[in-house]
């Protein structure tokens, strides 16, 4: 009767210790983002801390995009990845940090929910000086999580002309209905204006299509464009329309990568009007194999890094304080009216302002550019 009763205690103790284990193991998830950047498959953890000891995982992925255009004021959505293990999280917390990453005030809170949350960001919400990133942290009663996720986002300003982000918006069939988004290696049909212009870039002819590459500079997506392609006349995309107003300055910004010698080409171009006086428009161009010359932006030029050299990234612009009238097309990669000075490497974003931007502005920019492009 000993030996039953203790065989019999047996047993039990293995049925309640296999319960505790299938309630407490977790399952694979997955995260999907709204962007041309695959996102990983992330196998499950298995709880190692309890809710007195913090977070043992931090959220796969936090985005935010400003859709308020007064500058120094923000609003949006912060979308935040639910972590792959949650069993010891309560919630998320979301702060604004600077260039180098040190948080600088609390965003929110949002609950953990079982799946990824969104948290509101009210129009007028002042950003803090400084402030050009979102961090994300996990958190419970113990406390938040050593690691997090984060991104460097763009404060809008007025007077947005033109802005295109290889990772948005890139397409490499117009022809359906529904456009359909580039993958890597496709030729690219269209590349979309996110400013409230929302002007389309389209090919200069159909065989000079510039190439998507999801991994390009920094690891992010950028569009190649091949200076001996289409008959050795380049590839290169135009807007079907100018920018359509007056404005008393232009500043751009540009961020490219050049991996062969180039000898003239150009990488933004426009015209004033449809005719073919370039040199009353504004652009960045090269010019007799000296890399990277500003030409046409006549104040206030600025590389980084401050030599380039042929497979380094570099973000280079300037301004341009005279005033236009700006109804010519944009062109680039080439020039929009007459197809010659094509370019050869990647481009990764272009913004232009139609104002002279105070230097704060112009170093806020700048910032979010090096980051985003890892650029010195």
């Amino acid at each position: 009767m000993f030996r039953w009763k203790n065989s019999f205690i047996g047993i039990a103790y293995l049925v309640t210790i296999s319960a505790f284990c299938l309630s407490s193991c977790n399952v694979k998830v997955t995260a999907d983002l709204d962007t041309q950047i695959p996102t990983p498959t992330i196998a499950a953890e298995v709880e190692t801390s309890g809710s007195d000891s913090p977070p043992a995982g931090s959220p796969l992925f936090v985005s935010f995009e400003d859709v308020d255009s007064t500058s120094g004021t923000v609003s949006g959505v912060i979308s935040i990845g639910k972590a792959p293990r949650e069993s010891d999280i309560t919630g998320y917390q979301v702060y604004w940090a600077d260039a180098a990453g040190t948080t600088i005030s609390v965003v929110g809170t949002a609950s953990a929910t079982g799946a990824d949350v969104n948290m509101n960001v009210a129009s007028g919400t002042v950003l803090p000086a400084g402030a050009c990133q979102v961090v994300a942290t996990s958190i419970n009663d113990g406390g938040e999580s050593s690691s997090n996720a984060t991104q460097v986002f763009l404060d809008l300003m007025p007077n947005l002309l033109f802005r295109v982000a290889a990772d948005q918006k890139v397409y490499s069939d117009v022809s359906g209905a529904t456009p359909i988004l580039a993958i890597d290696g496709d030729r690219v049909a269209r590349w979309n204006d996110l400013s409230p212009q929302n002007l389309t870039l389209n090919p200069i002819r159909s065989l000079q299509k510039p190439t998507y590459v999801a991994s390009g500079i920094a690891g992010r997506p950028a569009l190649r464009f091949d200076k001996t392609a289409g008959g050795s006349s380049g590839e290169g995309l135009y807007t079907s329309a100018g920018l359509g107003q007056n404005s008393s300055a232009v500043t751009v910004f540009a961020v490219g990568q050049i991996d062969v010698m180039p000898d003239y080409w150009s990488i933004l171009v426009s015209n004033i009007s449809a005719g073919n006086n370039y040199a009353e428009g504004f652009g960045i161009l090269s010019n007799s194999n000296r890399l990277l010359d500003l030409l046409l932006l006549e104040t206030s030029n600025f590389r980084f890094p401050a030599t380039t050299s042929l497979g380094v990234p570099f973000l280079v612009g300037g301004t341009d304080p005279q005033a236009l009238t700006l109804n010519g097309r944009l062109g680039v990669g080439i020039r929009p009216f007459d197809g010659w000075i094509p370019y050869d490497g990647l481009i990764s974003e272009i913004i232009i302002y139609g104002s002279a931007l105070s230097s704060t502005e112009k170093a806020g920019i700048i910032d979010y550019l090096k980051l985003r492009y890892g650029i010195q």
